[in-house]
């Protein structure tokens, strides 16, 4: 019986804006599963989670999403009006999300040249976005390629002006100490006021941040404590700000029982200390 020929399309790029995202520290989850079938389901159901936000984005026909273990890649053509605006709050509440879950992500936001289709995702924009997030990320946190924030200018919504648009962006980024875009989840201007997450229940937020910082600073691995000093640097400053909040503040007057809860948050003094030591040892030195 002669097979059937498949009618092929000659492959070419696109110029598309990127975000390749990962778990963190995936490789010690998995290993933990093999005991614990409870995180085995815990862990499937925030890779569907991602998924389906990915795949509730307005911009169905030049979306593309592709999963493979603990990876994501999802882009957009970059002549979708409002694609990075859609696209950067889709990620910002992944990362709420699934940080309240227990989880940490690490990714990169790109834009160039990529040839993306449910069976196959590569180009110049592909090994940007793995670059910039293996390389540049390091941290739990999503970064943004400046380049992507042209994307705006000249693709906004049809009642939104390129500069209105950028501005909105914008409102989700924070500049890092090392010069980096990322997309806070972590303070409150970010989490309350940008994404839109519960107003009361962010107390509790924090203190899931707090206890995931928790348990990485229980590792002696220099490369873990590294990533854990850095959430814990961020977790520490969104619980000062509230708690160094002026008695008569509105915010803090109205609220006194969220002030209280997230002033008693523990600052794991001691657990960084203690970290900071393993990192600066010779052999940590040596192995990085």
């Amino acid at each position: 019986m002669a097979s059937k020929k498949r009618t092929l399309t000659k492959p070419s790029y696109e110029n598309r804006l990127v975000l390749f995202i990962d778990f963190l520290g995936f490789k010690n989850l998995i290993a933990r599963t093999s005991g614990d079938e409870q995180l085995l389901e815990k862990i499937v159901s925030a890779m569907d989670h991602i998924k389906q936000i990915a795949d509730e984005s307005e911009f169905f026909d030049t979306q593309r999403v592709t999963q493979f273990s603990d990876c994501m890649v999802v882009s957009y053509r970059v002549d979708e009006k409002s694609a990075v605006f859609d696209l950067i709050t889709n990620i910002g509440f992944m990362l709420v999300d699934l940080a309240g879950r227990g989880f940490l992500l690490r990714g990169a936001v790109t834009v160039g040249q990529l040839f993306h289709t449910a069976e196959h995702v590569l180009g110049p924009a592909m090994v940007r976005a793995y670059e910039l997030e293996s390389k540049c990320a390091k941290y739990p946190r999503v970064v943004v390629d400046r380049a992507a924030l042209n994307v705006p200018l000249t693709a906004p919504a049809s009642h939104h002006s390129g500069q209105e648009e950028l501005g909105y962006v914008s409102g989700y980024l924070q500049q890092d100490e090392d010069g980096q875009l990322f997309i806070d989840y972590i303070s409150w201007n970010a989490v309350v006021g940008t994404i839109g997450g519960d107003e009361k229940r962010y107390p509790e937020y924090l203190q899931d941040i707090g206890n995931l910082v928790k348990e990485g600073l229980k590792y002696d691995s220099a490369s873990v404590l590294e990533k854990m000093l850095w959430l814990h640097g961020h977790y520490s400053r969104a619980v000062r700000l509230i708690k160094g909040l002026p008695k008569r503040n509105k915010w803090r007057t109205q609220n006194p029982l969220q002030h209280i809860s997230i002033s008693a948050l523990p600052m794991f003094i001691k657990e960084v200390r203690a970290a900071r030591k393993i990192i600066a040892s010779p052999i940590a030195r040596k192995v990085r």
